[in-house]
């Protein structure tokens, strides 16, 4: 008899368990984010303009918290190509409407690879320099900060950013639009 009391309470506590596992999983749900904008902004003597893209996947739970890894890529006409990975937290605030607005935090590294012309020598004859192209390249920082909403699986933001070639930093606005697989 205690035996199967014992099992009775081994099987009704399993089947409690997997049920509450089961509305756990419904409050969380796998998104790939997909954003595409241009950025404005500068460091200590340039100006730059730039295209982006990043691509997040993540985990959104209980519809108003998001956690993700980034992977982006970026070309501008001051530090040339970047590869940003970084961590990303977006929260969406509760509306009884389709638009629900968002805050955006993305902080992470960024591989930037770009080409100088560098002197080589100089020409025997008339005393011109000779240039090379020389590739370069060097890690340094990225962070964003942005508000927005989503409408469906469309998104816009729109906000700050930080970010640095080696010890160069760049500052300055970014306008993002994107969806959600």
């Amino acid at each position: 008899m205690k035996k199967i009391i014992l099992l009775i309470a081994i099987v009704i506590s399993i089947s409690i368990s997997s049920l509450n596992a089961q509305t756990e999983n419904k409050n969380m749900t796998y998104s790939f984010i997909n954003e595409y904008g241009l950025f404005f902004g500068g460091g200590e003597s340039d100006a730059t303009i730039g295209l982006t893209g990043v691509f997040v996947n993540g985990v959104k739970m209980n519809d108003h918290h998001f956690f993700g890894i980034g992977l982006g890529y970026e070309t501008d006409v001051m530090s040339g190509q970047s590869i940003p990975i970084f961590l990303n937290y977006r929260y969406f605030f509760h509306s009884d409407r389709k638009i629900k607005p968002l805050v955006n935090f993305g902080i992470g590294t960024r591989f930037s690879y770009w080409s100088d012309d560098e002197i080589v020598g100089w020409d025997p004859y008339y005393g011109n320099p000779i240039y090379q192209d020389v590739q370069k390249s060097a890690f340094g920082f990225y962070s964003t900060i942005a508000a927005g909403f989503t409408v469906n699986s469309f998104s816009f933001t729109s906000g700050l950013f930080l970010k640095s070639v080696s010890t160069d930093f760049l500052a300055g606005f970014e306008v993002k639009a994107g969806f959600t697989l």
